[in-house]
């Protein structure tokens, strides 16, 4: 429950630096959990040293994401701020692009699927 909560938390939050820090606290909860489980006589010591490991390299990231949001500006940087939404990804205007690939012929030699091979020959 913790994990799902701290995942809505730092996908809904508008900085998620804190639930990442709480993240790296539920971490060091769970290592705390798992390391009574190192006893001598625990026949499954094995089984507790891989889930050590794979809570180390978890915390480790989770440190480093914690890290680099703590350093990074909660403004974003002029590059990023850029209007793009009047932009169509086509090098001319809209309208000079209007059916530009109107008298477009695809090659014949097209291999592909077996399925799409009757409509290759439509135009041909």
């Amino acid at each position: 429950m913790r994990e799902i909560l701290q995942g809505v938390g730092i996908l809904g939050a508008s900085d998620p630096t804190p639930w990442i820090s709480a993240r790296v606290a539920g971490d060091a909860l769970d290592i705390a959990t798992v390391l009574p489980g190192l006893e001598d006589h625990n026949p499954h010591k094995d089984n507790v040293l891989v889930a050590l490991v794979a809570l180390a390299g978890v915390t480790a990231v989770d440190v480093i994401c914690a890290r680099g949001l703590s350093e990074a500006p909660l403004a974003p940087s002029e590059k990023v701020r850029r209007d793009y939404r009047r932009r169509s990804g086509f090098r001319r205007r809209t309208e000079a692009m209007r059916g530009a690939a109107q008298d477009f012929q695809p090659p014949l030699d097209i291999i592909g699927p077996e399925a799409m091979r009757p409509w290759t020959l439509i135009n041909a």
